[in-house]
């Protein structure tokens, strides 16, 4: 998640209590999916099994697409559903809900791509990676 660290030590927008474990939970929710990215790369070199790797990256697309998508369920439960507040307040509409909205975009738009590279010819597949 993209976030101003100024964000998180001026306003909240949620609750306080939990707050810490879900961006302990979020944090290491991406880390887990740069490492299955970074593995699906490998994968996807000469040598090895091209659809393994594709499989690999789609796991760690959907993570990421799962962690964005409780990001911006959980800052609009913060704020109790008021779309107003989007528009009075520009930190909460383009930090706290733009920046995810943007990354579930593209984790979508990347996963569609992975799915349709994942039921061509393998090799296609190969020689866009090599």
């Amino acid at each position: 998640m993209v976030k101003l660290v100024s964000v998180r030590a001026t306003r909240m927008y949620g609750p306080r209590d939990s707050e810490a474990a879900c961006e302990f939970a979020n944090a290491f929710s991406y880390l887990v999916a740069t490492i299955l990215i970074l593995s699906g790369f490998v994968l996807m070199l000469p040598g090895f099994d091209h659809k393994v790797g594709l499989i690999v990256f789609a796991v760690a697309l959907a993570l990421i697409l799962l962690v964005n998508l409780h990001d911006m369920y959980a800052q609009l439960a913060g704020v109790d559903y008021r779309f107003g507040l989007l528009a009075s307040d520009p930190q909460l509409a383009l930090v706290e809900f733009g920046a995810p909205l943007v990354h579930t975009i593209g984790a979508i738009l990347f996963l569609i791509a992975v799915v349709f590279m994942l039921q061509v010819n393998p090799s296609i597949v190969s020689f866009c990676f090599c």
